[in-house]
């Protein structure tokens, strides 16, 4: 089951961009908001983010969601 700190966290990625953007406006640390993310994708059975550069982007399945 999802927790609304997860989609809390996986919503405020997805309008901020980032790990660290994200974290400031949830007053959280960078680590908590990617441990959510992390346990949600898990859940989920697949990866919402493409980590490759410097900003996360969404993948495919993260943008339907």
């Amino acid at each position: 089951m999802f927790t609304l700190d997860q989609l809390q966290c996986f919503q405020s990625v997805m309008a901020e961009g980032s790990l660290n953007a994200a974290a400031k406006k949830l007053a959280r640390a960078k680590s908590a908001v990617s441990y959510n993310i992390d346990n949600l994708e898990t859940q989920l059975g697949f990866a919402l983010f493409e980590r490759d550069g410097y900003r996360l982007q969404p993948t495919a399945p993260a943008q339907a969601l």
